[in-house]
């Protein structure tokens, strides 16, 4: 991760340049799976705090998201797929598939798999192109600014770069959040099932 702080410590010399150097090195390195997502968003926070450093995040992620679409639809398409329905994840694609667009949010507010690795399920299980950003877009807003909050409380670099990321999931106030958006938008899904709006069964 070292060649991250490096750029971080660039950013902090040049900041609007480096805002629009920052923003695509993180929609680069998340489209093509580098695990190096939680450290960015740190990263995202710290250089420019929470607000800022969110909408940064929101949409870096958003255009690696649109990134690894592209990519699945080109000559790595067969190579992807190939890798992607093998196990588990051929499981996880065909849920999806089936699933809702509050499925779709969830998958992305509550990190069980890698972001890389949920692109390619989406996208391989035939979400539409739309559905598939916009869920990304606002799913990942949550972790996005929880995690961009913690790392805009640092005031120096060598503090943050010092910091295991195990350390930020146990830091007061970051699951109760997290928690409390997931159900608002299991609570949201069931009424909109309840009332039978077309929307909850997209």
């Amino acid at each position: 991760m070292e060649p991250l702080f490096e750029l971080a410590a660039w950013v902090m010399l040049h900041p609007w340049p480096g805002a629009a150097l920052f923003l695509l090195v993180f929609a680069v390195l998340m489209a093509i799976g580098a695990p190096a997502g939680n450290v960015l968003l740190l990263l995202a926070g710290f250089l420019f705090g929470t607000v800022t450093g969110t909408l940064l995040a929101v949409a870096s992620l958003v255009l690696s998201a649109w990134g690894t679409h592209f990519l699945i639809n080109t000559a790595l398409g067969q190579w992807l797929q190939r890798r992607s329905i093998q196990g588990r994840w051929y499981a996880a694609s065909t849920l999806l598939a089936r699933g809702h667009w509050p499925l779709l949010l969830l998958v992305r507010m509550v990190p069980l798999a890698p972001f890389f690795l949920v692109n390619v399920a989406l996208v391989l299980s035939g979400v539409p192109l739309r559905l598939y950003l916009l869920t990304t877009g606002f799913g990942v807003v949550p972790l996005s600014y929880l995690i961009g909050r913690i790392g805009a409380q640092f005031q120096q670099l060598d503090e943050l770069s010092a910091v295991a990321f195990r350390d930020v999931l146990l830091a007061p106030g970051f699951y109760g959040p997290l928690a409390g958006i997931v159900l608002l938008t299991l609570l949201g899904w069931a009424i909109l099932r309840r009332m039978g709006t077309p929307a909850a069964r997209a």
